[in-house]
């Protein structure tokens, strides 16, 4: 193999990568742009954006279960 046809192969290679990246970039900023959009829209009609995880929070009644006393069961 000559000097050229590794130049030629490599820059196959370095150009097939580079694409990759370029398509790998182009879906990121799409799924960011249609999380934008869908902000945007919550916002619009006044939703609160996403709902916030609150570690203090007490169960709700679908994961702590109570006896007929009120007493809890784990």
């Amino acid at each position: 193999m000559t000097t050229t046809q590794a130049l030629k192969i490599t820059g196959r290679v370095l150009k097939g990568i580079a694409l990759g990246l370029l398509a790998l970039m182009a879906g990121v900023l799409a799924l960011l742009g249609a999380a934008s959009r869908a902000e945007h829209e919550r916002a619009r009609r006044g939703e609160d954006a996403l709902p916030q995880y609150d570690p203090w929070a007490r169960h709700t009644e679908h994961w702590t279960r109570y006896d007929d006393d009120g007493h809890r069961i784990w």
